[in-house]
Formats: C-alpha cells, structure tokens, sequence
C-alpha cells in the first residue's frame, strides 16, 4: 500500500472528561439502559447540560466541587457528565455495595465522618426488640422485615460482625437476643442461652486490629439470672478477654423502680478493670444514678429524640 492509499489517521482522543462527553453531543447511538429506560448518547449529554446549566447557576464563579451518592439509575450518569460540562471536580460514591460495604469503601466511619475519636456501633439486637410484629428469631440469627420499604434482611452474629468490622468502629457490640421488660422467667432463660451462643460466634469472627468486642449481659431484673448469665461471659473471657460488658435488656418495658434495684445490686459486680457499659438507658436522673453505682458509659435516642421536638435538657 503507498502513502497516498493508507487509511487515515484517527482521531485524537479527547483530552478531557468534558471533551469526551461534548463528542457525544449529536451521536444517535444506544448510549444508555437502566430497566425500561433507552437513551441515546445525544440524549444523556442533552440531559446533562441541563443539569450542568443548574449547577452553573447555583454556584459562584470559580472551581468548585460536586459530591454524589446515588444508586445504579440513570441519575448518576447525568449527573457525572453534568459535573464535567460544569467544569467542577466530581467526587462520586455509587453503592454498587450497599450500606456498610460503601462505608468501607469510603474508609470506615472515622472518615465518612471526619471524626477521629472512639465510635461505638450497635449490633442490631435492640433494633430487633424494637420491630418485634416483623420479625422471627432463630438460632442461626433473625429474618426481619424492614419498616421503610418492607424488604426482608437476615441478621446472624456472623453478619453483624461484618457488618460493624467494615463500618469500622471502635467498639463493636456482641449480637443479643433483647427480651421484653415482662417477660416470664423460663422464656427469659431461654433467651439468655441464646445470647451466650450468638456471643461465642461473635468472638469467632475476626475483626480489625483496632476494635474491641463487648460483650452483653442478659437477665431482666432477676439479679439470680444477671449472676449466673455473667458467669457464662467470664467463662468466655478467660479463655479470649472482652474489651467491655455491657448491661442489656433494660428500659424495656419493666418498672423504673425494679431496674434501678437491679442496678444498685448488679453494677458493682462487674469488673472493674474494663468499662461497664448501661445500653439505651439515659435520662438526667437515669444518668446520675448510674454513675452513683458504677457506670462508665451510657447510650440513648432521649436527647435528639427531645431536640426534634424544640426540647433541651438544663439545670
């Protein structure tokens, strides 16, 4: 073939994210499918330039950036290409993994929210309790029924462990089983059995360097009960020591007045050379009483559920 025959040349590649998408501007070709949805490259570009001539609008002169998170939908795409056509640096987080794996993804909890100090996760056993009418308890873990969009999840020790280790927190919470305040005593015992099963799974499963487990005390106001559940825990802590014990099973349903005599009897019993850790428990006088028998550490919706509402705890 002679110089004069040879194809020609192909295009230059663009040099930027914005040229790439101009280039698109007029091609009819599929460019895009999510579900039912079919666009043409022409039709995502004229999409974002629409939402690019927003951002525009909404934003002083100069560089600036545009954060997104959103699902795999059709959205995310304009929006990427809209932040190009803007000039802005884009940073995106699509959830191709869900909930606690984007968090990973994204550096654990400490970066997700610029905050270097301890975090404490639960483990998912009081949200349990809490939807009780949706759903059903095993001994490989629990199916439950989401409240927001009635989709089913299963819940084991296991999966709890996964899920707090790739959140990243400092303190992560053994898998419970939280009884009602009322519950008759033979049902309870039960249950406590339970917990000391989901808890030695729990210290099988192998998290960061950093995070420490604790364990979670089970008994209701039975101070016989608490005693002999405790004893189950120290058996496992002599062979792989918990980094805290925890009292569960409180504020949930049973008279205050049986609950802090539980506590004036109990508290103290714990060791003291960890932290003893009061779970969904946090009134003012909650809080006072407590701290007067033994307490280091308290956890409870009471002061953002009373902000929502305008209310501030004073002297």
């Amino acid at each position: 073939m002679t110089p004069a025959e040879a194809p020609p040349a192909p295009p230059a590649p663009p040099e930027t994210i914005t040229d790439a998408v101009l280039a698109r501007a007029g091609d009819p070709r599929l460019g895009l499918v999510a579900g039912e949805v079919r666009l043409t490259h022409a039709d995502v570009v004229a999409r974002a330039a629409q939402r690019a001539a927003w951002l525009r609008a909404g934003r002083p002169d100069g560089p600036f950036h545009v954060a997104l998170m959103l699902d795999n939908v059709p959205e995310f795409v304009f929006w990427l290409e809209a932040a190009a056509l803007a000039g802005a640096v884009v940073v995106g987080a699509n959830p191709t993994h869900r909930g606690d794996e984007l968090v990973r993804d994204l550096g654990g909890l400490h970066a997700f929210m610029g905050w270097q100090g301890p975090i404490l996760t639960d483990s998912g056993g009081f949200q349990v309790f809490s939807l009780a009418s949706l759903r059903k308890i095993k001994e490989e873990g629990v199916t439950f029924q989401s409240h927001i969009d009635g989709s089913t999840h299963f819940l084991s020790p296991e999966r709890s462990m996964e899920i707090q280790r790739n959140l990243g927190s400092d303190i992560v919470m053994a898998l419970d089983e939280c009884p009602h305040g009322r519950l008759e005593r033979s049902k309870l015992e039960l249950s406590m059995a339970r917990t000391t099963r989901w808890l030695e799974r729990c210290r099988a499963f192998p998290l960061a360097a950093h995070q420490g487990l604790f364990a979670i005390n089970q008994g209701g106001v039975h101070l016989d009960l608490r005693l002999g559940h405790l004893e189950e825990i120290l058996e496992l802590d002599r062979r792989a020591e918990f980094q805290g014990i925890a009292v569960g099973g409180l504020s949930v349903g049973e008279p205050k007045e049986e609950m802090n005599e539980l506590l004036a009897a109990f508290v103290r019993l714990l060791p003291a050379d960890r932290p003893r850790y009061l779970m969904g428990v946090g009134t003012p006088e909650d809080l006072l009483f407590g701290i007067e028998h033994g307490v280091d550490l308290f956890d409870c919706v009471l002061p953002t559920r009373i902000a929502r509402t305008g209310t501030a705890v004073t002297h």
